[in-house]
């Protein structure tokens, strides 16, 4: 479920939303420029937890140890990334 733009305007009351519509789970990109520890303290307050993080390619090769950070602080048991930079293109 994409609940984007409206995070960004009430993250609160999106995830307090989220609650009430039965998740318990979610997997985020994005803090919505909150730290993560700031992030987490309103996922609890939402009585959500967050099992996976979303990191970019360029983030994950240049600042691991932030990501690593960034997902204990949320409680994340996974990172994961969308995209992969292999040095070639794709034709199709």
């Amino acid at each position: 479920m994409d609940l984007s733009p409206r995070p960004e305007e009430d993250l609160e009351g999106t995830l307090a939303t989220v609650h009430r519509l039965g998740f318990r789970d979610i997997e985020t990109a994005s803090f919505y420029d909150r730290t993560a520890a700031d992030f987490r303290a309103i996922l609890d307050k939402a009585g959500l937890s967050c099992s996976s993080l979303i990191a970019s390619y360029d983030r994950l090769t240049h600042d691991f140890d932030g990501v690593v950070r960034d997902a204990k602080a949320v409680g994340a048991s996974y990172v994961i990334t969308s995209t992969f930079r292999t040095g070639r293109t794709h034709r199709g």
